[in-house]
């Protein structure tokens, strides 16, 4: 990657972009690069769905654009909302405060927390491209604001008199719009049918009869949970419930992140350990602590068993025996001698899972010690995971 970057800096190109897929160590040593030779790095976010479209590990876009921001990227490929790009408007308007020195606290844009980032990290401005033409201007300023760098690919390059009268209705369309807004118009609630300059600038205006209202209406997956959680519960001590604790699922071993899989995707896993020649294996447990690394064992090791179907019928049986425990499937590679764990995940939880607790103790010389305490071993093992 250095090697690629020196390449285009003897070019003569002055930014680079590389994409969210490479890693944070390797954003943050491309950062420091662009910063030691005045280049721009430009942050494609390529990669983000990983962390964001799932629901249940609370990683959120805002999120990634501010870590970026404090790694030291300059530009943050952020999508559209109104291009092929699909999000939900109120993340890019979040995303845009990180061009901001403070951004105030404000539940309606999902900034919870005031923040002052003063001279911490450098502006991040936030790039809208994908799928964007010169009718969707109006939208874009009203998501976007000032401070945005609108990249027109196919909305300049498909233009029908070509790439240069595409550039002039972008440009054009731009200055007219904001002009507007600043003689306070809003907006987002103008048509492409009112927008300015079209009349007086035939590429503006080829532009809309080409493109027209285009967009790509489907449903967004970057939608945010608008219900917030209910106040806690307290006991007659005061203290907060147990069963109130601020608890997600457990996320031990491979695909703990994803939603739960299916027997059907469970079996094709089965298939693939097989293929490979591991031995699979199922254990349970009601206690979850990340240090007790060794379940109970549901019978021996399946060592010799090559259908996938005996080791569903093993799991079945677990479940009907223990349908309020976790259980796990367990592979092993015996190929350098030992039984070695080669893969591992949950295939059964409980309704509801306990969670844990992180408790502090004390000690001599001002040390304070931290553990983490499982809410399910305050039960009676018989009374665990009603």
């Amino acid at each position: 990657m250095y090697e690629r970057a020196e390449f285009a800096r003897e070019l003569g190109s002055v930014v680079i972009m590389v994409d969210l897929v490479v890693g944070w160590s390797t954003i943050q040593s491309m950062s420091n690069w662009c910063r030691k030779n005045e280049m721009i790095l430009h942050m494609h976010r390529a990669g983000h769905g990983t962390y964001t479209r799932q629901k249940n590990h609370g990683i959120s876009f805002r999120v990634i654009a501010k870590w970026l921001r404090l790694a030291g990227v300059d530009h943050l490929h952020t999508g559209t909302a109104v291009g092929k790009l699909e999000g939900d408007p109120m993340t890019f308007r979040a995303t845009t405060t990180c061009a901001a020195t403070v951004t105030p606290g404000r539940i309606c844009r999902a900034a919870y927390f005031s923040i002052k980032t003063g001279r911490i990290s450098a502006r991040l401005m936030p790039v809208a491209s994908g799928g964007i033409h010169a009718g969707q201007m109006h939208l874009l300023l009203d998501l976007f604001g000032d401070d945005v760098v609108l990249q027109f690919g196919g909305g300049t390059i498909g233009h029908p008199a070509g790439i240069q009268a595409g550039a002039v209705a972008n440009r054009v369309a731009l200055e007219s719009w904001s002009r507007r807004a600043t003689k306070g118009g809003t907006s987002a609630t103008r048509s492409r049918d009112s927008a300015p300059s079209a009349k007086t600038c035939s590429p503006l205006q080829q532009a809309l009869d080409t493109w027209g209202e285009i967009s790509f209406n489907y449903a967004s997956t970057d939608t945010r949970i608008t219900r917030l959680p209910p106040p806690p519960r307290i006991n007659a001590k005061g203290a907060r419930r147990h069963d109130d604790q601020p608890v997600g699922r457990i996320t031990q071993g491979q695909f703990s992140y994803l939603p739960a899989l299916s027997d059907a995707e469970i079996t094709l896993q089965i298939e693939y350990g097989l293929g490979k020649g591991y031995a699979w294996s199922v254990e349970y447990t009601d206690d979850p602590h990340p240090r007790n690394t060794y379940w109970e064992m549901f019978g021996l090791p399946m060592f010799d068993l090559k259908d996938a179907a005996g080791v569903m019928m093993e799991l079945q049986n677990c479940r009907k025996a223990f349908p309020r425990h976790y259980i796990r499937l367990m592979a092993f590679d015996s190929t350098r001698g030992v039984e070695s764990t080669v893969m591992s995940f949950i295939v059964n939880r409980p309704s509801g899972e306990p969670g844990f607790g992180l408790r502090r103790q004390e000690a001599p010389g001002r040390t304070i010690r931290y553990t983490v305490h499982s809410y399910a071993t305050d039960r009676p093992e018989t009374e665990r995971n009603p």
